[in-house]
């Protein structure tokens, strides 16, 4: 069984907020087994699918239990490593994947040394409503352990709405720079 420490830090969800601005307006939870995540921040960004496919496009959504530092995300010279440096120790990370348009299509956590993908091509992704207008991630989702294909899945309840970054270092931007 997985203990809060550990949950909440595998749960941070990155939606990323313009420079000056705070924290994004995401909050809900995240609950696996018996361990709920509360959601108070997220920093999104967008960046290419793959390396060698530089004009297919993703928007990625790092969740987090804590108030994230979003100017540091913006100026960091690796996202991921800044992500890294403000994540919680015991749970790794929470990211959410979505299409250029704000459709659900998976993400990943990993709490302590579990890894795990959310598979959203089940009745999942039929949980969310969330899109891109401009540069704003917005929307919900409603999930339950059973919509996935594995019932071991999440339940979510999540509102997000948070500011897409476009132009930000991270190692599938470097290869295409």
């Amino acid at each position: 069984m997985l203990n809060r420490t550990a949950l909440a830090g595998a749960l941070t969800l990155v939606v990323l907020a313009a420079p000056g601005r705070a924290a994004s307006a995401t909050s809900g939870t995240v609950t696996m087994e018996e361990t709920t995540f509360k959601v108070v921040d997220a920093f999104a960004w967008e960046e290419p699918e793959q390396e060698w496919t530089p004009d297919k496009k993703v928007i990625h959504a790092w969740l987090a239990d804590h108030p994230l530092d979003h100017k540091a995300l913006v100026a960091a010279k690796d996202l991921r490593v800044e992500m890294k440096r403000q994540g919680n120790k015991d749970v790794v990370v929470v990211e959410l994947e979505f299409s250029p348009a704000g459709e659900w299509k998976g993400g990943t956590y990993k709490i302590a040394h579990q890894m795990c993908g959310i598979d959203c091509m089940s009745g999942a992704a039929k949980k969310a409503t969330t899109k891109v207008t401009g540069d704003a991630l917005t929307g919900a989702i409603h999930s339950k352990a059973n919509d996935y294909e594995d019932p071991m899945g999440p339940a979510i309840d999540l509102t997000l709405d948070a500011r897409v970054e476009r132009k930000l270092t991270t190692p599938a931007a470097q290869a295409v720079q």
